[in-house]
């Protein structure tokens, strides 16, 4: 069975910072729609994919609105193709917030890395994901929607898509679980 065309938008290093204004992005999704526009005419299913960096330091605040210029462009992106728009993610290094846990994460790292991360638990798996407790809160309300979670833990998140009779599947590694400040 034939899927016909999909079409995949990649945003990356958004970066959004906790004063509106002061984020270019916003000012950019006219322009995000423009350049695309010609490109989405005949295509049957869009994927909005962001890959990392969403935030600027995993601040709550930044994930507030980074949701607000992802339903922006999600809502401008539908009134031009007229289709679903699935929106699918994974956390970069500026979508943690390393504002605490630093001390006790630093040493599970070290002594993990010295180990080759040999012994690794899911309670280790929790504590180094700490940083990006506001990340996964943000994924929750925005990412996978319309989506068939085959898997979802703090490392990986595979989700399907149904298009007519084909499955379409991404697995979403999170590649920063072990990100340091410096």
């Amino acid at each position: 069975m034939e899927i016909g065309k999909i079409g995949i938008i990649h945003l990356s290093d958004i970066h959004i910072v906790e004063d509106k204004n002061a984020n270019v992005i916003f000012g950019r999704i006219d322009k995000i729609i423009e350049s695309l526009q010609n490109r989405l005419l005949g295509i049957d299913q869009v994927f909005l994919i962001i890959s990392g960096d969403v935030a600027f330091s995993g601040k709550s605040e930044q994930y507030e609105l980074a949701k607000e210029f992802i339903k922006e462009l999600k809502e401008k992106l539908q009134d031009y193709c007229k289709k679903d728009i699935f929106i699918i993610g994974v956390p970069g290094n500026h979508d943690c917030d390393f504002s605490s846990h630093q001390k006790t994460r630093d040493l599970i790292l070290d002594g993990l890395e010295s180990q080759g991360f040999r012994d690794l638990d899911q309670d280790i798996v929790t504590q180094c994901c700490l940083p990006q407790e506001n990340y996964f809160k943000f994924q929750d309300s925005i990412y996978f929607q319309g989506s068939k979670i085959i898997l979802s833990n703090q490392l990986l998140t595979i989700a399907e898509y149904k298009i007519k009779d084909v499955s379409i599947v991404f697995n979403c590694f999170n590649k920063d679980w072990t990100s340091r400040i410096k």
